[in-house]
């Protein structure tokens, strides 16, 4: 603490209080509220923490004390609850849309063009980089180290999403607060949410969405189906499992769905259906239930169809291949394949 600052009236005249506070000019009222909260925290720990003192008392003054204990026992956080605390219920809510306007401002692509000369490739390679994925944990890190990051991240992720967790941290509130975190949390796998929030435009937002979603179980079938595809087209395919996965959101599941092998130039599709995870027709009935997920096999044939049709939308065409068929004659059905692939 400043020498010359010894009791709260030294702290109303020094120079960096009044600059921090832009001169603000305090009601006898108001100065009792601040000493209040002076005597609370103590002179000498106002200055450990002095930023974050001098924004509460420049703008509202309610409920100071208990403000200042949500703020030193919460990490600084970008969220409206955090502004409004640390600004009041006026200003709070507009520094917070201030604050989201400049973020879609400076992460848009006309900002990041002008600012540092970037190309859209380059724009699109920055925010798939700001997806935490154990990939670029790999990438960043080696296997076994990113390995370790990636499943720290992934049990931290799962705690602090826990009703456990915020029960733990907000007692009473803490179910309450728990709902409000899901229904925010529900509008960051909206499309329209991601466009804005990070300035991006549609297929970018697809990616970021995409990024989040675990990668799927692939038979061993389909491995195999892909491997001898590829040496008898005579090349990899652009899109498949065994890199990346083709992804189109889907306005009819209002999700987004990945494709098995997907050549964007082509605007051609393969998509390798396990006959239980589908429900071949030529084995089930409509009304045969799954019993992992309770669908019955019309809902996952409506499903697929919806799948297909996002797919049809984009102008791809859309070749299915049943494992059953793969199976039986599979030098048949790679030759089909590989013919179709090619057919201009």
């Amino acid at each position: 603490m400043p020498l010359a600052i010894q009791t709260t009236e030294d702290l109303f005249e020094s120079k960096r209080f009044k600059a921090a506070t832009n001169n603000r000019e305090y009601t006898t009222t108001e100065i009792d509220l601040i000493k209040h909260l002076t005597n609370h925290i103590g002179l000498r720990n106002i200055f450990n923490h002095y930023n974050m003192f001098t924004t509460l008392v420049s703008y509202d003054l309610t409920n100071l004390v208990e403000r200042w204990e949500w703020l030193k026992n919460n990490k600084p956080r970008t969220t409206l609850e955090s502004f409004v605390i640390r600004f009041g219920h006026t200003v709070g809510p507009n520094k917070y849309t201030e604050y989201g306007e400049k973020q879609r401002t400076s992460n848009s692509f006309e900002y990041k063009q002008k600012k540092f000369g970037w190309t859209k490739e380059q724009f699109d390679n920055y925010n798939k980089s700001r997806s935490m994925t154990l990939a670029l944990c790999v990438k960043r890190h080696g296997t076994t180290k990113g390995q370790e990051i990636w499943d720290r991240y992934r049990e931290q992720q799962r705690y602090t999403n826990s009703l456990e967790y915020y029960t733990e941290k907000y007692n009473e509130a803490g179910c309450t607060k728990w709902l409000e975190y899901n229904q925010e949390k529900a509008k960051s796998g909206k499309l329209e949410w991601v466009m804005e929030k990070f300035g991006v435009d549609h297929d970018t937002a697809v990616e970021i969405i995409a990024s989040r979603y675990k990668s799927r179980y692939t038979s061993q079938a389909e491995q195999t189906f892909i491997e001898i595809f590829e040496k008898a087209l005579g090349e990899s395919v652009q899109y498949s499992v065994k890199n990346k996965q083709f992804c189109i959101w889907n306005f009819y599941l209002n999700t987004p769905c990945f494709y098995d092998m997907a050549d964007a130039k082509r605007r051609k599709i393969i998509e390798f259906n396990s006959d239980y995870w589908h429900c071949n027709p030529n084995k089930y009935s409509a009304d045969h239930i799954l019993p992992h997920n309770g669908l019955t096999a019309k809902q996952v044939w409506e499903r697929d169809y919806l799948k297909k049709k996002a797919a049809l939308d984009k102008g791809y065409k859309i070749k299915i291949v049943w494992e059953c068929d793969f199976q039986n004659n599979h030098e048949q059905v790679i030759k089909e394949c590989v013919e179709w692939w090619n057919e201009s």
